[in-house]
């Protein structure tokens, strides 16, 4: 039996939570999901979904240690790369495993650019998951405690959204099509499209854009999602 989630309780611990949701399989309800194939061009799922069909749900979470901190994030993952984000297939909020429901996240494939950490291999092309994330209506709804949908259904009644995005305050938004200096930790028991499947974690320090050539040893920088900075590798990397 599908358990319910009280979002407004929930305690996220940083890196460790979204690994559990790692599911492209799920098929109640409706779905924003992608027909498996070769992914040439940048393919975002999220992109179809008109804005005025969204309600936004922002969050708040107690977050164990330091995501702006490179060090510590560097000292928590498994896998550190510069990634090409190919497709955004959808979102979700099922662990595939205990059929519970999760906080939602976004899951999709990427392109292994260059490794700093870890043993993935360069042009390889992976699945992820990051928390936070587009869900049809009818899952968020369905994840809630009764007393809460019967709240849902006396304020909102037939203006309900047909989506929900819940993402937490200050986190970014992961885009198709771009490159990102990502902190990674893999979890083998897990598959997207027959892939191996990697959590980007650390928050929005986890997920960094890129500025020049990925492949290319010097002039190659990453943004600072806290100070708005371009910072090189050399900054944020511990020198080996």
């Amino acid at each position: 039996m599908i358990k319910k989630m009280n979002r407004l309780l929930v305690l996220f611990i940083l890196l460790a939570v979204i690994c559990s949701g790692c599911s492209s399989q799920h098929t109640e309800n409706k779905q924003i999901s992608k027909p498996v194939e070769e992914v040439n061009e940048p393919y975002d799922a999220y992109a179809k979904i008109k804005s005025k069909e969204v309600m936004s749900i922002p969050n708040s979470a107690e977050i164990d240690g330091d995501p702006s901190d490179s060090n510590e994030i560097y000292s928590r993952v498994t896998d550190i790369a510069i990634v090409n984000i190919e497709s955004i297939d959808g979102g979700d909020n099922i662990n595939q495993n205990t059929s519970e429901y999760i906080y939602p996240f976004t899951y999709g494939k990427m392109k292994i650019l260059a490794v700093y950490k870890g043993d993935l291999q360069v042009n390889a092309t992976i699945g992820y998951t990051r928390m936070g994330g587009i869900i049809p209506f009818d899952k968020y709804y369905a994840s809630l405690y009764p007393e809460q949908q019967s709240k849902i259904d006396r304020n909102m009644k037939d203006d309900k959204p047909e989506y929900v995005e819940m993402m937490f305050e200050d986190d970014i938004q992961i885009e198709a099509g771009k490159t990102y200096l990502v902190y990674l930790t893999s979890y083998p028991q897990y598959k997207i499209d027959d892939l191996p499947v990697y959590n980007i974690g650390g928050w929005e320090g986890g997920l960094r854009e890129i500025q020049g050539n990925p492949k290319a040893k010097t002039g190659v920088k990453a943004y600072n999602n806290y100070t708005g900075q371009w910072d090189t590798l050399n900054e944020i990397l511990p020198k080996s």
